[in-house]
Parts: structure tokens; C-alpha cells; sequence
């Protein structure tokens, strides 16, 4: 088990300890939290231990995500290794959040503190990201801090209860580089189909597709090469 502890403004990264079971099992037995992230919701304290041990303990890239204000448990986000890929330097970033905390900035507050301990610490060149079609909220999280999707990888995923489902895949390099207007048509494309299915990609602005900061990059680029 690993020993750091990473610092925001309103939280504090550490590693699991024991005295968070019954905060987890809180967390974890809602249907809502387990479902957007593929596994089933806790219904015992016992499912709880279990995971505590073997995904949350048990991972060095693994972290609690506790808010300071009281000192509570309200996630966990990590960085452990990518199934998909085999070089050492890249790692999958991994991240849920108590569902009343939504909204409130904490999962991207974690996302940029883990990014920079993965970049800049660890030496790491390229960091994942999945999620599900559904997973609005993960998917916007990943395109606003700094996330380049690269495509989908169909029927990636077999839950516990027996649904497939396909994973929209993201990475992010240390060294970034502006997207071109193949990425940028790739996430239009992307965001017609699972938010308007009832337009066309033309019909939706790039302003409104993309994170503000990517679509003023791609406009300065663009001011830049005329």
C-alpha cells in the first residue's frame, strides 16, 4: 500500500485505510453510482470489505478522495494500469464521486491534482480514460480537463447484470498538442449521437460542442495560420 497524500483546495488524496468501511459501503450501495461505473451495487457491508481489500487497499495507484471541510469519505480516483495497453509509461485514470457531491467541481479538483502527480511524479507519458455513452458527466469532466477522445471500442464491457456496453475511449499526453480538425470532428460526431440524435453533426456549433479552452486554442491556431 502506497503512502502519499495529494492536496486541492477543498480535499485531500490519501490512501485507504480500514476506518473507511462503513463510509464506503454508504457510498457504494447506491444504484446510481455502481451502474455508471460497472459494478454492482453494494448490498452488504461484507461486499464492502471485500472490494476495500482487493481494488481499494490492495492498488498503490488507488486513492481516497476526503473531503476536508469534515473529514468525510465522498470518493476515490487512481491511476492503475491500462488493460488495453502495454507500455509501462501509460496508465488509466479511474475516478467516482458521492452522488450529492455531484456537481460541486470535486471530481475535476481530484482530476487535475492526479493528472499532475501521474505527469510529474510518476514520469508517465500518456494517461487513459473510459467511459460509458451514458456517462454524460464523465465524458464532459474528461473533455474539460484536457481529455482527446479517440474513438469507441464496441462492446468493451459486460456488466454483472449481463448488459454490453461499448466504452467511448480518451487519452491525455504530457506534452499536449492542439487538437486538428480530425479530433475535433470525432467528438462531434461522438456528442450528436449520444446527446441529439435528432440532428446532424453540421447543426451544432464547435462553441458548443467542445470545452471553451480546446475551442479557443483551435481559434487562435487557426488565426495564427492565416
Amino acid at each position: 500500500m502506497h503512502t502519499t497524500i495529494l492536496e486541492t483546495e477543498r480535499l485531500l488524496l490519501r490512501p485507504f485505510r480500514e476506518t473507511d468501511l462503513q463510509e464506503l459501503f454508504e457510498c457504494c450501495q447506491n444504484p446510481n453510482l455502481g451502474n455508471n461505473a460497472g459494478w454492482e451495487p453494494h448490498k452488504s457491508i461484507e461486499d464492502s470489505k471485500e472490494v476495500l481489500h482487493t481494488v481499494f487497499m490492495g492498488n498503490e495507484g488507488v486513492f481516497a478522495i476526503i473531503l476536508k471541510e469534515d473529514n468525510s469519505l465522498v470518493g476515490s480516483i487512481g491511476i492503475i494500469t491500462d488493460p488495453k495497453r502495454e507500455n509501462t509509461r501509460t496508465r488509466m485514470l479511474g475516478y467516482w464521486l458521492k452522488e450529492c457531491h455531484w456537481g460541486k467541481g470535486m471530481a475535476s479538483e481530484a482530476t487535475r491534482t492526479i493528472l499532475d502527480y501521474g505527469f510529474n511524479v510518476l514520469g508517465l507519458h500518456l494517461i487513459s480514460a473510459n467511459c460509458y455513452p451514458h456517462n454524460t458527466r464523465s465524458r464532459l469532466l474528461l473533455e474539460r480537463n484536457g481529455f482527446v477522445y479517440e474513438g469507441i471500442l464496441h462492446e468493451a464491457e459486460m456488466t454483472y447484470d449481463g448488459h454490453v456496453y461499448d466504452h467511448l475511449c480518451f487519452y491525455q499526453k504530457k506534452e499536449r498538442v492542439p487538437m486538428d480538425q480530425k479530433d475535433l470532428t470525432m467528438i462531434s460526431a461522438n456528442r450528436v449521437r449520444t446527446e441529439q440524435p435528432t440532428k446532424s453533426q453540421k447543426d451544432i456549433p464547435l462553441s458548443d460542442i467542445l470545452p471553451e479552452r480546446r475551442y479557443n486554442d483551435l481559434a487562435d491556431t487557426n488565426r495564427t495560420n492565416k
